[in-house]
């Protein structure tokens, strides 16, 4: 309890409703009808401590605000996060992602001889009453196996299936709203690592909420649920971030950025509001050789790696029931 943005107020505040949610004062089906900004106001939140606690948790972790993320989600990742022992970890990857998850599972599927067909993209599928008995390649190849598994994004999804497919077998499932994140990456003509002495920092009251530290002159500054921002001009957007990191990190004063790129992540997660607890579709459909895996399926997880993996390995459950 040693931040010190919070006063024992606001500490307080906070204490009472991690201890609701582990007292299991919401049922399920009451936190799935509202947000959490009303569940804030249920158990008297005070305005710091949503500004300097909640909030940065809530973008952090959802990519959202707090009226736009469901109270139940919330609470799950209260539980996760605060109450289950080993419920949470920390992680900093030490490379790029690619490296760290795509290569291997390459070079896992070729050990087994699994053949990887790239840059094709799927034009249409076969079916046997409720099974696929084929996918359609756009150059006509078409494809036969006992299962099939879907790892698209929630924005491909539909058009993947077709018009006539999705409203077949999933209705409005898939119809979820899209929440960007922008990064800023900064080079800046001097070392600045007497400046940053740990990996990352985070930001209060800004625009910013993330700077992480790539090299000892670069940085990369992370805007999550970017919203209206993301519509604006790289200028504006890198002059923002440079323009917040000198209020928030005086030090920089006096340091010029020599080169910056601007990444906008148009839809990057959903937003994960009541209205996507029923639009999450399950892992496994009623398409019964057909399975969706995804960190935007109804994992009980936000749209983060972990949920990806979670899903994953419920499709490989369903597919051993077979």
């Amino acid at each position: 309890m040693g931040y010190k943005a919070l006063d024992l107020k606001d500490k307080m505040a906070v204490v009472r409703l991690v201890n609701k949610i582990k007292r299991n004062k919401f049922t399920d089906k009451h936190l799935k009808g509202f947000n959490t900004e009303k569940l804030f106001k249920i158990t008297a939140q005070t305005d710091k401590a949503i500004d300097y606690f909640w909030k940065p948790f809530i973008i952090a972790v959802f990519n959202a605000e707090p009226q736009d993320t469901s109270a139940y989600l919330f609470s799950k990742m209260i539980r996760m996060g605060f109450i289950e022992k080993g419920g949470s970890e920390l992680v900093l990857p030490n490379g790029f992602l690619s490296d760290i998850f795509v290569e291997p599972a390459i070079d896992f599927l070729k050990k087994h001889d699994a053949e990887i067909i790239i840059n094709k993209k799927v034009s249409g599928f076969k079916f046997n009453n409720d099974s696929i008995s084929s996918i359609i390649l756009e150059d006509s190849t078409e494809i036969k196996t006992d299962f099939y598994i879907s790892a698209v994004p929630f924005f491909n999804f539909k058009i993947m299936l077709g018009n006539d497919v999705h409203s077949r077998f999933f209705g409005e499932l898939s119809e979820l709203t899209p929440s960007p994140i922008v990064n800023i990456h900064l080079k800046f003509d001097k070392d600045i690592s007497s400046i940053f002495n740990s990996e990352f920092i985070g930001l209060l009251n800004t625009s910013s909420q993330w700077v992480f530290k790539v090299t000892n002159d670069q940085v990369c500054v992370v805007i999550s649920s970017a919203g209206e921002i993301a519509e604006k001009s790289k200028e504006y957007i890198t002059d923002l971030a440079v323009g917040e990191l000198k209020i928030c990190i005086p030090e920089l004063i006096g340091f010029k950025v020599t080169a910056s790129r601007v990444i906008k992540e148009m839809r990057a997660t959903f937003v994960p509001d009541t209205r996507s607890l029923n639009n999450r579709p399950a892992n496994a459909t009623s398409i019964s050789n057909f399975f969706i895996a995804g960190d935007w399926t109804d994992t009980g997880l936000p749209a983060t790696i972990e949920g990806t993996v979670k899903s994953a390995r419920s499709c490989v459950a369903e597919i051993e029931k077979k």
